[in-house]
């Protein structure tokens, strides 16, 4: 991980410590957003970084509800292979 990235990751977890801290919020959407300002490939970087690669969910509403429909297929087409 390069000195940017790794700058933007631990600002984006920082961001996200004080929105809780301070309750402004849950803070996993200003993580995003600070990480993304300091390295604007953080995303890119991140995922490409991953062996199996990354699927990114992101909206408004079903979110959870796809994460665990992604997941149910995933596993059920790894025990057919």
């Amino acid at each position: 991980m390069n000195v940017r990235l790794s700058a933007a990751v631990a600002a984006g977890q920082a961001a996200a410590a004080l929105s809780r801290r301070f309750k402004l919020g849950g803070g996993t959407v200003i993580a995003g957003h600070v990480a993304r300002a300091v390295c604007p490939e953080a995303l890119r970087n991140i995922a490409g970084s991953l062996s199996a690669g990354c699927l990114v969910l992101s909206g408004t509403n079903g979110k959870t509800t796809t994460s665990r429909l992604d997941r149910k297929s995933t596993r059920l087409n790894s025990s057919h292979t």
